[in-house]
């Protein structure tokens, strides 16, 4: 599969679990841990998207803190997404799903998060010139 195409194949997917939280997050009374577990795959996905726009190896893994490092050997401007907030986004991909190690998210934590989130977007959405293409 070529760059290009594999790359909107990140976007694609990622859109697509930002938008299911956006959905859940109009309803009456909106399941936080499944919007936190959206955001992550979001993130992750971007980040990966950028990762492989720049043809930058990395390894498989749910790590928001391990995908921004190597994002910022690329690009400074990722510095300021390496927050206790974003990385904590991590244990949203898989310990939220399991009854041993499950925990609840607030409603304080999305609204948070989401500002990130969409900040984090539209870097992303400026340097991948690759989207313009």
């Amino acid at each position: 599969m070529n760059k290009k195409k594999l790359v909107m194949n990140w976007v694609k997917k990622a859109r697509a679990d930002l938008k299911v939280a956006e959905d859940e997050l109009t309803t009456i009374d909106p399941e936080n841990n499944v919007v936190g577990f959206l955001f992550q795959q979001f993130v992750e996905k971007y980040l990966k998207a950028f990762l492989v726009a720049n043809e930058k190896k990395f390894e498989k893994s749910h790590s928001i803190e391990y995908l921004l490092s190597i994002c910022k050997e690329i690009d400074k401007d990722f510095e300021k997404f390496y927050t206790e907030d974003l990385v904590a986004l991590t244990q949203c991909s898989v310990d939220i799903r399991y009854p041993d190690t499950f925990f609840e998210i607030d409603k304080e934590y999305i609204d948070k998060i989401k500002i990130q989130i969409f900040d984090l977007k539209e870097l992303i959405e400026k340097k991948l010139r690759i989207l313009k293409d």
